[in-house]
Protein backbone atom coordinates (compact mmCIF):
# COMPACT_ATOMS: atom_id res chain seq x y z
CA UNK A 1 0.00 0.00 0.00
CA UNK A 2 1.08 3.71 -0.68
CA UNK A 3 0.02 6.28 1.44
CA UNK A 4 0.73 9.93 0.75
CA UNK A 5 0.44 12.21 3.85
CA UNK A 6 0.53 16.15 3.31
CA UNK A 7 2.70 17.72 6.08
CA UNK A 8 2.41 21.30 6.99
CA UNK A 9 5.53 22.61 8.11
CA UNK A 10 4.23 24.97 11.16
CA UNK A 11 3.59 24.35 14.76
CA UNK A 12 0.08 23.64 14.54
CA UNK A 13 0.78 21.31 11.36
CA UNK A 14 3.33 19.04 12.76
CA UNK A 15 0.78 18.53 15.78
CA UNK A 16 -1.73 17.86 13.82
CA UNK A 17 0.38 14.89 12.87
CA UNK A 18 0.29 13.22 15.96
CA UNK A 19 -3.78 12.85 15.21
CA UNK A 20 -2.25 10.47 12.30
CA UNK A 21 -0.32 8.58 14.35
CA UNK A 22 -2.98 8.01 16.52
CA UNK A 23 -5.03 6.62 14.16
CA UNK A 24 -2.04 4.47 12.37
CA UNK A 25 -2.22 2.60 16.25
CA UNK A 26 -5.51 0.98 15.48
CA UNK A 27 -4.79 0.55 11.54
CA UNK A 28 -1.69 -1.30 10.68
CA UNK A 29 0.66 0.40 8.46
CA UNK A 30 3.78 -1.34 8.98
CA UNK A 31 3.87 -2.96 5.76
CA UNK A 32 3.15 0.61 3.33
CA UNK A 33 5.08 3.01 1.45
CA UNK A 34 4.82 6.10 3.64
CA UNK A 35 5.21 9.79 1.85
CA UNK A 36 5.11 12.68 3.58
CA UNK A 37 5.45 15.58 1.90
CA UNK A 38 5.06 19.18 1.95
CA UNK A 39 4.35 21.98 -0.56
CA UNK A 40 6.18 24.89 -0.03
CA UNK A 41 4.21 28.20 -1.43
CA UNK A 42 6.54 30.05 -3.77
CA UNK A 43 5.56 33.95 -2.86
CA UNK A 44 5.83 36.23 -6.37
CA UNK A 45 5.97 40.00 -5.49
CA UNK A 46 6.46 42.58 -7.84
CA UNK A 47 6.85 46.37 -7.35
CA UNK A 48 7.38 49.04 -9.74
CA UNK A 49 11.14 48.30 -10.35
CA UNK A 50 11.04 44.62 -10.04
CA UNK A 51 9.68 40.85 -9.71
CA UNK A 52 11.21 38.85 -6.57
CA UNK A 53 9.96 35.36 -5.80
CA UNK A 54 10.46 33.42 -2.29
CA UNK A 55 12.30 31.27 -2.11
CA UNK A 56 14.26 32.24 -5.20
CA UNK A 57 14.59 28.85 -6.97
CA UNK A 58 18.55 29.14 -5.30
CA UNK A 59 17.15 28.74 -2.08
CA UNK A 60 14.95 25.59 -2.96
CA UNK A 61 18.04 23.14 -2.12
CA UNK A 62 18.66 24.86 1.53
CA UNK A 63 14.66 25.00 1.84
CA UNK A 64 14.39 21.44 0.69
CA UNK A 65 16.90 20.16 2.96
CA UNK A 66 15.35 22.12 6.21
CA UNK A 67 11.89 20.50 5.14
CA UNK A 68 12.93 17.21 5.33
CA UNK A 69 15.27 17.58 8.10
CA UNK A 70 11.93 18.97 9.82
CA UNK A 71 9.79 15.90 8.77
CA UNK A 72 12.49 13.13 9.57
CA UNK A 73 12.48 14.66 13.20
CA UNK A 74 8.59 14.70 13.33
CA UNK A 75 8.39 10.89 11.81
CA UNK A 76 11.58 9.82 14.39
CA UNK A 77 9.38 11.45 16.95
CA UNK A 78 5.84 9.09 15.84
CA UNK A 79 7.84 5.99 15.35
CA UNK A 80 8.32 5.89 18.99
CA UNK A 81 4.77 5.39 19.08
CA UNK A 82 3.43 2.96 16.56
CA UNK A 83 5.44 0.34 14.00
CA UNK A 84 7.51 2.24 11.21
CA UNK A 85 6.43 2.10 7.67
CA UNK A 86 8.30 -0.19 5.56
CA UNK A 87 9.41 2.48 3.61
CA UNK A 88 9.32 5.99 4.68
CA UNK A 89 10.31 9.00 1.48
CA UNK A 90 9.90 12.47 2.91
CA UNK A 91 9.65 15.10 -0.11
CA UNK A 92 9.42 19.32 -0.21
CA UNK A 93 7.61 20.80 -3.50
CA UNK A 94 7.48 24.01 -4.47
CA UNK A 95 4.99 25.73 -6.31
CA UNK A 96 3.13 29.29 -7.05
CA UNK A 97 -0.25 26.67 -6.93
CA UNK A 98 -0.02 24.22 -3.86
CA UNK A 99 -3.35 22.33 -4.82
CA UNK A 100 -2.38 21.82 -8.06
CA UNK A 101 1.27 20.68 -7.60
CA UNK A 102 -0.64 18.06 -4.51
CA UNK A 103 -2.26 17.13 -7.70
CA UNK A 104 0.78 16.57 -10.33
CA UNK A 105 2.58 14.52 -7.29
CA UNK A 106 -0.04 12.25 -7.04
CA UNK A 107 -0.68 11.37 -10.22
CA UNK A 108 2.86 11.28 -10.51
CA UNK A 109 3.26 8.43 -7.16
CA UNK A 110 -0.34 6.90 -7.51
CA UNK A 111 -1.03 6.18 -3.97
CA UNK A 112 -4.05 4.01 -2.53
CA UNK A 113 -4.54 6.64 0.25
CA UNK A 114 -4.08 10.15 0.87
CA UNK A 115 -3.86 11.48 4.98
CA UNK A 116 -5.02 15.58 5.67
CA UNK A 117 -4.75 15.83 8.94
CA UNK A 118 -6.45 19.36 9.68
CA UNK A 119 -6.98 21.35 12.49
CA UNK A 120 -10.53 20.40 13.43
CA UNK A 121 -11.53 24.47 12.97
CA UNK A 122 -15.43 24.75 12.51
CA UNK A 123 -17.04 28.17 11.81
CA UNK A 124 -16.07 31.02 10.18
CA UNK A 125 -11.87 30.11 11.17
CA UNK A 126 -12.97 26.56 10.20
CA UNK A 127 -14.31 28.16 6.51
CA UNK A 128 -10.90 29.65 5.40
CA UNK A 129 -8.81 26.83 6.77
CA UNK A 130 -10.17 23.69 5.26
CA UNK A 131 -10.16 24.46 1.38
CA UNK A 132 -7.36 22.30 0.70
CA UNK A 133 -8.50 19.25 2.51
CA UNK A 134 -11.73 20.12 1.23
CA UNK A 135 -10.20 20.26 -2.39
CA UNK A 136 -8.51 16.97 -1.93
CA UNK A 137 -11.58 15.09 -1.16
CA UNK A 138 -13.05 16.95 -4.21
CA UNK A 139 -10.24 16.01 -6.60
CA UNK A 140 -7.94 13.31 -5.37
CA UNK A 141 -7.44 10.79 -7.62
CA UNK A 142 -7.45 8.02 -4.72
CA UNK A 143 -8.99 7.75 -1.35
CA UNK A 144 -9.05 10.04 0.88
CA UNK A 145 -8.32 9.78 4.93
CA UNK A 146 -9.11 13.35 6.24
CA UNK A 147 -7.80 12.81 10.40
CA UNK A 148 -10.06 15.50 12.68
CA UNK A 149 -8.21 16.05 16.08
CA UNK A 150 -9.48 14.65 18.73
CA UNK A 151 -11.66 17.24 20.80
CA UNK A 152 -12.29 15.91 23.80
CA UNK A 153 -8.78 15.19 25.02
Amino acid sequence: MKIVVCAEITEEGLKSLDHVADYWKEHQVSSAEVHLVHIFETRVYNNEFAVSVYPSPDQYKEVDEAVVRILKEKADDLFKKITKPQKCIYKCLHSTNVKDEMMEYLKAVNPDLVVVPTRGLSGVKGFFSSSFADFLVRHSPCNILVVRPNQHK
